[in-house]
């Protein structure tokens, strides 16, 4: 689920080169979640609180617990 919301997504919309991947020279678009979603209980993600959020590099959202 995550490659087809990051990368696979990205290679959808013939964007793979610009976003989709954490890489130097592409969009930087990202969420930091309190939580790591590929280790803890499946059913526990929807609970997940969001801490920051990126796009293009530039911070449009922080948590005040962050």
């Amino acid at each position: 689920m995550i490659r087809s919301c990051t990368i696979n997504g990205a290679y959808a919309y013939k964007m793979e080169n610009l976003t989709g991947s954490i890489e130097v020279g592409k969009s930087a678009d990202m969420v930091v979640l309190d939580r790591n979603i590929l280790t803890c209980d499946p059913a526990q993600i929807g609970d997940g609180k969001v801490l920051l959020t990126l796009f293009q590099g530039k911070e449009v959202f922080k948590d005040a617990s962050f």
